[in-house]
């Protein structure tokens, strides 16, 4: 059995993971107290109805003269077809009471499940970028979709190991009403049952445990060379990638086999010793002085229960210690993503009528800084190129026009205001976002477009897409704006992905557009398609490129070149091209050399 540290450990997780559930408990309780009463007054009737049958005398303790007097309180006769038709009532009460509590059980399981798996899945979407940043693929999926499903049925398992507790006392009752001295053998009995097994319980959670971390560990692994399974088969890495794989799996399968040794074992002791105890009662009682058949069966049939309802109750124990891990790791996670909640923010409306400001910008992960003291203006309206090397900060100053970060020195403002005044809602409604790995549902192109703001109408659909340069193109689809795009838009080129992505950020009517390396992966063609729907919005929309292509910002109203987190040199393309130092001249002159060759 667990000790005292465990039980207040285990009664704390329930508190804190259960909280607002309190009823399920209360209510089972109820329920399997009344179902326990049906059932001892069942067995009680065992003893006059074998004691009529057999024409012996009455007997069964305190037992039989409760089943008199109950009897005799309803005018019920002490005969065969009487006796017959009560308990068969008892009984079928019984078990529909005791169906309904484990309905209940289950339903409030079900209704756990699904609210954790709405929390999880609301709180990743709103927690910190940091934060995400960190987490593993495939854990989050394994969390939403799985270990909420264990953690939803410790619920119903506890429900259902109040029914077997309560039964078990009312039962216990009973059979102290019929044999005192057979009881406290069969008590104790059990007692020394448990305590041979209590081992097999820390052993089953800990073995769980290990099975948890395993398959999240899998889960993991698959997705991660699922989603770069083409660079697998590039490389020829199949064999490697499935050996790797394969131990993964052989480790899921010895932490469960291990689970059902420990399980089978533990349980396969109840009912030999069940029969066994059955046979020792009846060989020293059946030729003892006053014996009596009617008591005898009802002391035979507790016998049984109670061996049941330990084997049931041991049985429920090793379910729950096998969940504990995974309601455990719920309650952390869950706990987690409430602490990694993005703020607020600010409470202003988004006005953007002047400038946007860097002052002084610093940002940096432990002790790397990534942004050192950065400062610029964008005009709105203004075009505006950040060119760099990998690492110099250009995708960091993305994050931190998103608000995804923060910044830990300086400040950026808007029209002299700092951005964090401004409500995040109201901040990213009127600030579009490009990426370079375009994020497309498997959907309607109309539906990418609009992307789950019901408030756009078909006709706001239709306007972006003409903005975006992509209305002709779309239209000679065959199903034209109802064309599914399939997996991360997989039927459409390159070029018409980033014009979806760009008319999703449009139809919102942004003031400002953050494009962060969206065309780096495209081919000649399709960028100057992508360079032709931002010429068609240049000065309505104030447009930051982050681009590691100079040809994707040479029409640019300006440039500014960083170099680890600083800038190295700003001005407009034709000024710096004719500058021989200037880093954009020496990244045109290389592209150009690139183009040719």
């Amino acid at each position: 059995m667990p000790n005292l540290h465990q039980m207040r450990e285990f009664a704390l997780l329930v508190g804190s993971a259960f909280r607002g559930y309190e009823k399920v408990f209360v209510v089972t309780t109820f329920l399997g107290i009344v179902g326990g009463i049906l059932g001892g007054i069942g067995i009680g009737v065992l003893i006059p109805l074998f004691s009529y049958l057999t024409g012996g005398i009455p007997a069964g303790g305190r037992m039989a003269s409760l089943m008199e007097g109950l009897f005799d309180t309803l005018h019920i006769p002490l005969e065969a077809p009487y006796l017959l038709a009560f308990m068969f009532t008892v009984f079928v009460a019984k078990a529909v009471i005791l169906f309904f509590a484990s309905h209940y059980g289950e339903r409030m399981a079900e209704t756990y499940e699904e609210n954790t798996k709405k929390a999880l899945f609301a709180g990743i979407l709103k927690a910190k970028w940091p934060y995400l940043l960190e987490q593993k693929t495939g854990h989050v999926e394994r969390f939403i979709m799985t270990e909420a499903n264990r953690a939803g049925q410790v619920i119903f398992e506890m429900s259902a190991l109040i029914l077997v507790v309560t039964s078990l006392i009312i039962y216990l009752a009973a059979a102290f009403l019929i044999s005192i001295k057979t009881t406290l053998i069969v008590l104790a009995l059990g007692s020394l049952l448990f305590f041979f097994l209590r081992g097999f319980y820390a052993s089953i959670q800990n073995i769980s445990q290990e099975l948890v971390e395993a398959e999240k560990e899998a889960a993991h692994y698959i997705t991660e060379h699922v989603s770069g399974v083409k660079t697998v088969k590039a490389l020829a890495a199949e064999e490697g990638a499935s050996r790797k794989a394969f131990t993964e799996f052989s480790r899921i399968f010895r932490s469960r086999m291990r689970m059902v040794f420990y399980k089978l074992f533990a349980t396969s002791f109840f009912e030999p010793m069940s029969f066994i105890f059955i046979g020792i009662v009846f060989l020293t009682s059946y030729r003892a002085p006053g014996f009596a058949l009617g008591s005898f069966v009802a002391v035979i049939y507790v016998i049984q229960k109670l061996f049941g309802f330990l084997q049931s109750f041991q049985s429920k124990l090793q379910v729950i210690n096998t969940y504990i891990p995974s309601l455990r790791g719920i309650v952390r996670y869950r706990d987690a993503l409430s602490e990694a909640a993005e703020q607020s923010g600010g409470i202003l409306p988004f006005s953007f009528e002047k400038t946007l400001t860097f002052k002084g910008v610093g940002f940096g992960y432990g002790t790397t800084r990534i942004l050192d003291g950065l400062s610029f203006e964008i005009r709105k309206g203004e075009t505006v190129g950040i060119i760099g090397p990998s690492g110099s900060g250009k995708t960091t100053v993305a994050d931190l026009l998103l608000r995804l970060l923060n910044p830990q020195k300086g400040a950026i403002q808007i029209d002299g205001k700092d951005i964090g005044e401004v409500a995040f809602s109201s901040w990213r409604q009127n600030v579009g976002y490009v990426s370079q790995d375009v994020f497309l549902l498997n959907d309607t192109i109309e539906n990418n477009i609009r992307f789950y703001d019901g408030a756009i109408d078909s006709e706001g659909v239709r306007g972006a897409a003409e903005r975006a340069n992509m209305l002709s193109t779309i239209e000679k689809l065959p199903e034209g704006f109802q064309t599914i795009v399939g997996e991360r838009g997989v039927k459409l080129s390159g070029g018409q992905r980033q014009r979806i992505a760009i008319a999703r950020a449009l139809v919102r009517n942004p003031h400002i557009l953050i494009l962060d390396e969206a065309t780096s992966a495209l081919d000649n063609e399709s960028e100057r398609a992508v360079q032709e729907t931002l010429a068609g919005i240049r000065g309505s929309v104030t447009i930051v490129m982050i681009a590691h292509r100079i040809s994707t910002i040479q029409d640019a109203d300006r440039v500014i070149a960083l170099d680890k987190g600083i800038i190295v040199e700003s001005g407009s393309p034709d000024a710096l091209m004719k500058n021989e130092k200037s880093y954009f001249r020496k990244m045109s002159l290389l592209s150009s050399r690139e183009e040719t060759t």
